[in-house]
C-alpha cells in the first residue's frame, strides 16, 4: 500500500463469509464456534454496518450454519469492514 499497491482479493470477504467467519483487527472470528453462543455483542462495536448494528455475535453463531441469511449479513460486514482498511491505510 504504501508504494501504491493496494489491489486486494476481490471474493474473500463474501468467500470467507461463506465460512462463517468474520473479518476484524484481530483476525477472523470464527462464527460456528461454540464460544459465540453467549457473546451478545456485535462483531465490531466500531463498524457501521448494518449487521454490527442490528445482530449479536451470538445470534449470527445461532444462523450461520443453518440460513442463508448469515451469508449475506456476514458478507455486508466483512465488505465494510475491507473497505474502512483501505480508507485507514490510505490516510
Amino acid at each position: 500500500v504504501a508504494l501504491g499497491v493496494d489491489m486486494f482479493d476481490c471474493v474473500f470477504p463474501t468467500r470467507t463469509a461463506r465460512f462463517g467467519s468474520a473479518l476484524v483487527d484481530e483476525g477472523l472470528l470464527q462464527l460456528s464456534k461454540a464460544s459465540f453462543v453467549h457473546d451478545f455483542r456485535p462483531i465490531d462495536a466500531d463498524c457501521p454496518c448494518p449487521t454490527c448494528a442490528r445482530h449479536t455475535r451470538a445470534y449470527l453463531h445461532h444462523i450461520v450454519t443453518h440460513e442463508a441469511s448469515a451469508c449475506h449479513l456476514l458478507s455486508v460486514h466483512n465488505i465494510t469492514y475491507q473497505m474502512r482498511l483501505m480508507r485507514r491505510m490510505a490516510d
